[in-house]
């Protein structure tokens, strides 16, 4: 049963696995349809810098595909981490329920170990074939077990491609999806397996 606004998710769960092609990791990843929202699980274990992970994430996600909740649970080498972000009814961010004003411009969501966040912008922004955006998101860096705002532009090359870069330009990737703006593939860094 698909959603209709800004949004395809094509079954009521959808399942997915990716392979880290980078990194020695592999997701397990499903995205239940509820009425108002999506909710997201996921877990990733592997290794990735050398380090052994463990991270399980839980993202809330509205009909717009606006994020309000995301929980991460991460093992690295045995220290366990936990980060918890939420958003209001006042739309003011909140990371380990104090408030954090530096997302303030944020919409979206980027979790390095995982393909799955950059559906969020793909699926949010939906636009027109080459429409490029600039958008700022919370970025956690898994390994450095850190958060902070960034910016990033997407650009639709095709009706399943869209170009991804960081801003200042260090990175920058094709990215393929399905008919759910779900990764399919992420050349260096990620492969379906599903």
């Amino acid at each position: 049963m698909a959603l209709k606004h800004k949004t395809k998710v094509s079954d009521m769960k959808k399942s997915i696995t990716w392979q880290g092609i980078a990194d020695q990791t592999l997701e397990k990843f499903s995205c239940e349809v509820l009425e108002n929202s999506f909710d997201v699980y996921s877990e990733i274990r592997g290794r990735a810098d050398g380090i052994a992970v463990i991270l399980n994430y839980h993202i809330s996600i509205n009909r717009q595909w606006e994020v309000y909740y995301a929980s991460l649970n991460l093992n690295l080498d045995n220290e366990p981490y936990a980060q918890i972000l939420t958003k209001g009814v006042d739309r003011q961010w909140q990371l380990n329920g104090k408030p954090a004003p530096e997302f303030d411009k944020c919409v979206d969501i980027d979790i390095t170990l995982t393909p799955f966040t950059n559906s969020l912008p793909i699926n949010r922004l939906n636009m027109e074939l080459h429409e490029k955006n600039l958008i700022d998101v919370i970025y956690f860096d898994i390994i450095e077990k850190t958060v902070k705002p960034a910016k990033q532009v997407y650009e639709k090359l095709s009706n399943r491609t869209y170009k991804f870069q960081t801003v200042p330009n260090d990175f920058e990737a094709i990215i393929a999806v399905d008919e759910d703006g779900f990764v399919t593939s992420y050349p260096g860094l990620f492969s379906r397996t599903d």
